[in-house]
Formats: structure tokens, C-alpha cells, sequence
């Protein structure tokens, strides 16, 4: 939890059923303005997820269109997302602001 007490943005980088419990246990320690966003490869279910454990949170569920057909974390490489799409997908509740500073965030990214 603590590691988020300076966050920004906060990307969750983990499966999908684990989404939740990450959320959760940041709770107690993200700054009220921080953006959390995800890269799970769902988007309905982890979006619930992150808004049960963070209700007072700015969410941006995002989906990066990347990986290969290997999974877990031994898979990931340093250009995996390169030359990527990530989908966004913010709904009512979801700032402009917040959803153009995570655009901003994966399009620096490359």
C-alpha cells in the first residue's frame, strides 16, 4: 500500500481476478488525486472491481492491445507495449481530464 502514498497515476499490473485485491490493498494509502487505470485484458469485471475497493478513486479502466500467446510475468518484455493500442474505456463518472492524462501517459510510452 504505501508505495502509492506519492502516486499520481497508478497502473495495476495484474490478472484480471486479482484486480480487486490490489485495489484494496492501496486503499488506505492513495492520494485523493491520483488516477488509477489497469491493463487487464477484461474490462466490465476489473472495472467493478477497482471501483468497490476505491469508491472515491478517478478510475480510467484501460486494455492494452499487446502481449503475446505466452502469459504471467515471466513473459513481459521492455518493448511489449511499444507500437501498441491501449483502449480506454471511461465511462460517465470518468473526468476528460483524468482519461487525456492516461492517453497522455501510454502514448509516452510509444
Amino acid at each position: 500500500g504505501t508505495a502509492v502514498i506519492d502516486a499520481d497515476l497508478v497502473v495495476l499490473c495484474v490478472p484480471v481476478g486479482a484486480i480487486g485485491a490490489a485495489a484494496a490493498a492501496i486503499a488506505d494509502d492513495l492520494p485523493p488525486d491520483a488516477i488509477v487505470t489497469d491493463v487487464g485484458g477484461a474490462k466490465a469485471m476489473p472495472a467493478a472491481a477497482m471501483r468497490a475497493a476505491l469508491p472515491d478513486a478517478t478510475i480510467v479502466p484501460g486494455h492494452p492491445v499487446a502481449g503475446t500467446e505466452h502469459s504471467g510475468p515471466e513473459s513481459g518484455f521492455a518493448s511489449l507495449f511499444r507500437g501498441r493500442w491501449c483502449i480506454l474505456t471511461p465511462d460517465e463518472a470518468t473526468s476528460d481530464v483524468a482519461t487525456a492524462r492516461v492517453r497522455a501517459f501510454w502514448e509516452l510510452l510509444g
